[in-house]
């Protein structure tokens, strides 16, 4: 039996999470030309929120895999690791994202080449779509061996890792943003954007479950 205080907690953060991405992807989207400086400073104030809350979230989703079944603490122990990662990343590129426009007069927009988005653009793209990709893989399959959550969850995790996994080549790709499979292109909020939407179902099902 999962705790029910942590348990409720655990979705409440993972739904913070989402909540505050979802919030932040449309201001990378609402001017066409180099956004203003508080434009980029508020995405990230808030995505640091939200990383942070992510932090809280897979630390409950490991108690929860180690109440379900004590004897897959390696694999609670491995989504706690990659997702720590990921979570780590997010705040060094959200960094340098920010350091590219403070302190600058003029306006700059830090997800094109030549404004610094050559230092975030693998951070963003390529990494962090391969650690979402073991991460979703690593609680698929717990999922499915701990029966923590209904199986559909864990099948569904599955689902979105592979299309993390089919962006992890575009470091291979053009550097465009204007295009969909591109190193920083829009493809990339987009698988973003499914990785959030499974950190909200699965969020959901763990206050609604019991």
């Amino acid at each position: 039996m999962i705790d029910f205080p942590v348990q409720f907690l655990t979705g409440v953060f993972g739904i913070a999470f989402a909540a505050l991405n979802f919030l932040v992807i449309p201001l990378y989207f609402i001017y066409s030309g180099p956004p203003p400086v508080r434009n980029v400073l508020t995405r990230i104030f808030i995505s640091m929120f939200a990383t942070t809350c992510l932090i809280i979230f897979l630390v409950g989703f490991r108690h929860s895999i180690l109440q379900a079944s004590a004897d897959f603490e390696w694999l609670g122990t491995l989504c706690l690791t990659l997702g720590l990662a990921h979570a780590i990343l997010l705040f060094v590129a959200d960094s340098l994202q920010a350091g590219s426009v403070l302190g600058k007069t003029g306006l700059i927009d830090p997800t094109l080449i030549g404004s610094g988005a050559e230092r975030t653009m693998i951070l963003y793209g390529p990494m962090s779509r391969l650690l979402g990709f073991t991460f979703l893989l690593s609680a698929g399959t717990a999922i499915l061996l701990t029966s923590v959550l209904p199986a559909w969850i864990g099948w569904f995790a599955f689902s979105i890792g592979i299309i993390q996994l089919a962006f992890i080549p575009t470091i291979f790709s053009t550097t465009d943003p204007t295009r969909f499979y591109s190193v920083n292109g829009w493809g990339i909020p987009i698988a973003g954007g499914f990785y959030l939407l499974w950190v909200l179902s699965a969020s959901i099902a763990l206050i609604l479950i019991y």
